[in-house]
């Protein structure tokens, strides 16, 4: 299998930057017209908070998403590679704009364990929303969910045939 590599998308967050900043400003100026100072003070805070995030997405060029021979890793989980013959299924799915691919594990709890706590109070959300408990977000990423759902249903079912 030939490996796949994404990477954030930059122009997606060069217009949340933009957009960020644009908050940070209509803080400042709200701030210097002497209205309402903790709304100003909470935008400044929040979106300038929001601009730093955005501007290490920008420079970070680690790869988010790899799609390789031992499986499937993104970078924004924390638990690593998931291995092909965890994978029995997945599916897109879309909410509010952003698109996930939702993998059906084996055995969820052996990736779901490695999360902190935060994680796994994150993953009983999605199972709540009807998503799986390991989904991929693919939102900020140059990629077709579609294709990525058909590549991975493809390879785990090549590779359970091997098992």
């Amino acid at each position: 299998m030939e490996r796949v590599i994404v990477r954030s998308s930059r122009r997606h967050w060069v217009v949340m930057l933009i957009g960020s900043m644009t908050f940070v400003a209509a803080g400042v100026l709200v701030l210097a017209m002497g209205a309402n100072p903790l709304a100003a003070w909470s935008a400044i805070a929040f979106f300038g908070g929001c601009a730093l995030v955005g501007t290490w997405q920008i420079l970070d060029s680690r790869p988010r998403l790899v799609i390789g021979e031992r499986g499937v890793f993104d970078r924004t989980l924390k638990i690593g590679v998931i291995e092909w013959q965890d994978i029995n299924g997945a599916f897109v799915k879309r909410l509010q704009g952003n698109t996930f691919v939702c993998l059906e594990l084996r055995d969820p709890a052996k990736y779901t364990g490695t999360l902190s706590p935060t994680g796994r109070r994150l993953a009983e959300v999605n199972r709540n929303l009807g998503f799986t408990p390991i989904s991929l977000n693919l939102t900020g990423l140059n990629v077709d969910a579609d294709r990525v759902c058909e590549l991975l249903l493809k390879e785990a079912a090549v590779r359970r045939v091997g098992r």
